[in-house]
């Protein structure tokens, strides 16, 4: 075989692996990297799902309109799905904020800004120009027969607990516009509205579902609606969001 055979065929080879390693990486992108689009619409009826990995979305037949995740104060693990998200804007993320074993004293009075302004930041800087939805300090309430607090704030005072809602929504108001505030009791009992911080501080109010056996069972979703969260919820005017 002479030289010049030789030299096109380790032409060709270099090619064909060039050739396979391009087509390979392509097939290894994920679905959301395909399904780009401009502005995810928020002012209509949105399905979404709670997600702890993004890679569990090829998996899925469609792409839905809200990605969810639980996010601790100081944890930081919210970043590399909200650059995937603000990257490709496939989705709208929803980050139920959980201000763990933080006093809201402590909150309201200015002592954890340096990390609020910091995660602020941080949603500009990935998410530019999109709609972010935090559920901040969720289940707040207790009712008589919660004896031992699941939450760290749960059942703090009213006035405590509005004093720091308004105090980081203020902030990232000012810092990330785009940001809309999701007020989530459990139940939306009677006594949640004591915990509410009023309209001009909440964009949409929320309700977790998941009680489906026991004293407190429930048919169905409609069921539980109409027991649980209608009249409680809808009494405040805004948009519901089924958070949980």
């Amino acid at each position: 075989m002479d030289r010049k055979t030789l030299i096109s065929g380790a032409i060709f080879l270099i090619l064909g692996a060039f050739v396979f390693t391009a087509s390979l990486t392509a097939f290894k992108k994920h679905r959301w990297e395909y399904n780009t689009r401009e502005n995810v619409d928020v002012s209509d009826k949105m399905v979404g799902i709670c997600l702890e990995d993004l890679e569990d979305l090829d998996s899925y037949e469609e792409l839905p309109d809200i990605i969810a995740w639980f996010e601790n104060w100081y944890q930081d693990a919210a970043w590399t799905k909200l650059t995937e998200i603000g990257s490709n804007h496939f989705a709208v993320p929803l980050i139920t904020w959980q201000p763990t074993d933080i006093s809201l004293q402590e909150i309201s009075e200015g002592l954890h800004d340096e990390y609020i302004k910091e995660f602020f930041a941080r949603i500009s800087e990935t998410c530019s120009d999109m709609t972010v939805l935090i559920r901040f300090a969720h289940e707040m309430e207790t009712n008589p027969y919660i004896t031992a607090p699941w939450y760290s704030w749960q059942g703090e005072d009213p006035e405590v607990y509005i004093a720091a809602w308004k105090h980081v929504v203020s902030l990232g108001r000012t810092l990330s516009p785009d940001v809309k505030w999701i007020w989530s009791p459990n139940r939306a009992y009677s006594y949640s509205d004591v915990y509410y911080p009023g309209p001009d501080w909440v964009d949409y109010v929320g309700i977790t579902v998941n009680k489906t056996t026991g004293e407190s069972s429930f048919l169905d979703f409609g069921d539980f609606y109409t027991r649980r969260g209608r009249i409680a919820l809808e009494q405040y005017g805004k948009d519901i969001v089924l958070a949980e």
